[in-house]
């Protein structure tokens, strides 16, 4: 009888180890461009995504690189037309559709 549990056991590991690995490696990738009002990248600020929802909405950082690139990673289970706000120092853009993925915002 302990036989059979512990082959149980390692077969259910196994099972929701592959569900929790599809989930985590389908995320989707979200890219921002933030560029000054001449159309120069900037670099090293703070950009924030926020993701409408009440229950899997939320919000996201990341910071700008020299080519004034963020990148995020969202959750796998957003269904088509999530919405999508943009924070950078103190502006807002959007909102835009989740699901175009690749957007660009001009400072003022």
């Amino acid at each position: 009888m302990a036989l059979q549990r512990a082959s149980f056991g390692i077969f259910l590991r196994f099972r929701i180890n592959d569900h929790i690995g599809e989930e985590v490696g389908m995320g989707q990738s979200v890219d921002v461009y933030v560029l000054d009002r001449d159309g120069d990248p900037v670099s090293g600020t703070t950009v924030t995504i926020d993701i409408a929802g009440i229950w899997k909405g939320g919000k996201l950082e990341a910071d700008t690189d020299e080519d004034g690139h963020a990148e995020f990673e969202t959750s796998a289970d957003y269904e088509d037309g999530r919405q999508v706000k943009i924070y950078v120092r103190g502006e807002s853009f959007g909102p835009y559709d989740l699901n175009e993925g690749d957007f660009t915002v001009t400072l003022d």
